[in-house]
């Protein structure tokens, strides 16, 4: 019997900030790009090659640190993380509900993902992973948008 995993989308729709006529779902979009999600989300609208790039390096080593952490957490997805494409929609996701727990507007639980078998909480608010979201916000200059670690944790435990 082959191991399943299921990643779903938020069961609340996910209105974007300023969002005109969107195609697909935001959900789509981190899985695709999750720095064009990022932008979309706090309305940025023109970037840099470099500043992408900075930006980039930023989700990069995120995704990194975050492959990790599920290797050491849960076996049932280190038969996932074998498979180039999986482990990056794994990780992809992983980044997607950490941006969903921290930003001001998706407080809510039916806004976060969710999947099957569940990861841990702590991987989520991990700090080393937050501390990786952070900066990104600060090179972007988007913090405002987010909640500060601590009350982003607590508030998505509520």
């Amino acid at each position: 019997m082959q191991p399943t995993e299921k990643i779903r989308p938020p069961s609340l729709s996910t209105a974007i900030p300023g969002e005109a006529r969107v195609e697909g779902s935001l959900f789509t979009l981190f899985l695709h790009c999750p720095l064009s999600a990022l932008c979309l989300c706090c309305d940025i609208k023109k970037m840099g090659l470099m500043n992408w790039e900075r930006a980039q390096s930023y989700i990069d080593a995120f995704l990194k640190e975050a492959g990790a952490l599920v290797a050491r957490s849960r076996t049932e997805y280190v038969l996932f993380l074998g498979d180039d494409f999986l482990r990056l929609l794994i990780l992809r996701f992983i980044f997607c509900e950490t941006f969903l727990r921290m930003h001001r507007l998706f407080r809510g639980r039916a806004q976060h993902t969710r999947c099957s078998p569940p990861l841990p909480n702590d991987i989520y608010d991990h700090p080393t992973l937050t501390h990786i979201f952070m900066e990104l916000l600060a090179h972007l200059q988007v913090r405002s948008h987010f909640h500060e670690p601590a009350a982003a944790a607590q508030a998505s435990r509520e």
